[in-house]
């Protein structure tokens, strides 16, 4: 087996994997989600808030799938 760094191993990894995320959708009682403490609704504001955090806790500057997770109906 050929030795590898862990960068260039995490770096080989990466290219196979596939960051996913989520948002919440409108719910007037999920307001734990939003930093003003509001509700959360699918709104440009509240999808690009929960997109930057994703991005933030997966360490990665962008996602291959984002699901809206009950949708304003």
């Amino acid at each position: 087996m050929a030795d590898l760094s862990l960068p260039c191993y995490f770096s080989c990894l990466s290219s196979w994997l596939l960051f996913l995320t989520q948002v919440a959708g409108a719910s007037e009682r999920i307001t734990w989600l939003r930093e003003d403490g509001r509700g959360t609704r699918v709104a440009k504001a509240d999808i690009l808030e929960s997109v930057d955090k994703s991005l933030e806790r997966l360490g990665t500057d962008y996602v291959d799938l984002l699901q809206i997770h009950w949708p304003d109906r």
